[in-house]
């Protein structure tokens, strides 16, 4: 019998279906065991076998630097992959590794686990606060205006917004408020809130509670047919930001133009504001 040839278990071939179901048993999020799984699919396990890499104990500091150096080197449709993807992927491979050490993985022998590459150090093209101003002002009723002064105050990811329920505003002592927050990996925080904000947030749930059925032509706390669903792109096109025209014109030193001549960057945050403002704010009454 080959000596390379390892017990079925110990084989990557076989730890990682084990390691994906572990991870669904633990409760991860659905996103994170997909990324996993993708990862050791489509990344670790081809470049293994290219490498005739068989079982854990096989990998090298040597080799395991060559997985990270070809995604590093590797050119995309797009062009060179960012490094905070590269990152991703080491990661997801060095969790595997140290699951595949643990007696859930069968205490597997690892010879070398890839070590992280330097993050790159890009600086971040933020919004002003004058021009999150703009944005909120363009927003027509008050639920989306709270969606974009509670994206860009609290500094929350769009899915922790849309998870906001009414018991979550909380005053810990007088004059002190706070949003509890259901964060990623079902880890719960808190995060400050600004008196005013909380005070507008507080009236918006006390008249949402008072006329639950309004509709947007007849109040400014419209309830979104949609609440509960997955957002709407139903305006997307007609609710574009105002302020964008205003803002590129300012940078450039020329003449506003029409919302439809301009377009924000595809993943700045504009574009999450009106992913937000086309959704519904899912607060039951």
């Amino acid at each position: 019998m080959d000596e390379r040839e390892p017990a079925p278990t110990q084989s990557l071939t076989f730890l990682s279906p084990d390691f994906i179901a572990d991870c669904r048993g633990r409760g991860l999020s659905l996103r994170t065991v997909d990324w996993y799984d993708a990862t050791l699919a489509r990344q670790f396990l081809p470049w293994s076998a290219s490498e005739e890499i068989v079982k854990p104990s096989d990998l090298t500091p040597q080799v395991v630097g060559r997985f990270t150096a070809r995604r590093i080197e590797r050119k995309g449709p797009h062009g060179p992959l960012r490094r905070s993807t590269v990152r991703s992927y080491v990661r997801a491979v060095r969790v595997f590794l140290a699951w595949a050490q643990t007696p859930e993985g069968g205490a597997a022998a690892v010879g070398a686990s890839p070590r992280l590459p330097r993050p790159e150090q890009g600086v971040l093209d933020v919004l002003t606060r004058g021009e999150i101003q703009a944005i909120e002002n363009a927003a027509k009723t008050e639920r989306d205006k709270l969606l974009v002064r509670v994206l860009a105050d609290c500094g929350l990811r769009l899915g922790e917004v849309l998870a906001l329920r009414p018991e979550d505003l909380w005053e810990p002592r007088r004059s002190e408020f706070a949003l509890k927050v259901r964060g990623k990996g079902r880890r719960d925080r808190i995060v400050p809130l600004a008196p005013a904000l909380y005070g507008r947030l507080r009236r918006y749930l006390t008249a949402r509670a008072a006329d639950p059925g309004a509709t947007p032509s007849s109040s400014p706390c419209e309830r979104d047919p949609t609440a509960g669903a997955r957002p709407s792109p139903r305006a997307g096109s007609s609710r574009r930001c105002e302020a964008w025209p205003e803002r590129q014109a300012s940078r450039s030193g020329s003449t506003p133009t029409s919302s439809a001549t301009v377009s924000p960057p595809s993943r700045s945050a504009a574009a999450v504001t009106s992913s937000a403002c086309n959704g519904s704010w899912a607060i039951p009454t």
